[in-house]
């Protein structure tokens, strides 16, 4: 569980936002990568499985990872989970943030068309 790891899973599965992330000052690469490793995970959620339920499991686990984060309590064993826990406590990000980042996701779950443009805005 390092951010060598959260690299890693940015460079595979985001190559655009890890070209982005190394032309960032190399102090802020850290933080970067564990955030985009964090959108991921989340961002692929909805995708990995065909049945409704499971991609909520999925989202839910992670909306738990960032409270008990947030919470103080040890993280979770996860290559991802361990540095997000790590920077929420370091940084103090605002846990609201992540966490409307993945009740977003949710709408991916059910993969409904959007509306109007005033739904896909609030998406």
């Amino acid at each position: 569980m390092s951010i060598d790891a959260c690299a890693a899973l940015v460079e595979r599965g985001d190559p655009d936002r890890f070209a982005a992330v190394m032309a960032a000052p190399v102090a802020a690469r850290g933080r970067l990568f564990v955030l985009y490793a964090f959108n991921l995970e989340v961002a692929r959620a909805p995708w990995v499985t065909k049945e409704p339920m499971i991609a909520e499991m999925r989202l839910q686990w992670w909306r738990d990872v960032v409270a008990e984060a947030a919470a103080g309590r040890p993280a979770r064993a996860h290559e991802v989970a361990g540095p997000l826990a790590a920077l929420l406590r370091e940084a103090g990000l605002p846990v609201e943030v992540l966490d409307r980042l993945v009740e977003a996701r949710r709408w991916d779950v059910y993969r409904e068309a959007f509306e109007d443009g005033a739904a896909f805005d609030a998406y």
